[in-house]
């Protein structure tokens, strides 16, 4: 009776163990694309704003 209630508390350890590990991986994958979606995001705005600007601002040449 010991050794399989010791045989049981060591598969639920390494059970618990790898869903750890999942969820961990998990974890770092959606950091990933959450970081790459909003980097996107940021420099989509920046080119948009950039592009809005050179729109308004006409280009004024000066000659001396």
């Amino acid at each position: 009776m010991m050794k399989s209630a010791g045989l049981v508390s060591r598969l639920v350890r390494r059970t618990a163990n790898d869903a750890g590990s999942y969820r961990s991986e998990t974890m770092a994958a959606l950091g990933s694309f959450l970081l790459l979606a909003s980097a996107s995001l940021l420099t989509a705005s920046y080119l948009r704003s950039r592009a809005a600007r050179a729109r308004r601002q006409p280009v004024r040449v000066t000659r001396r």
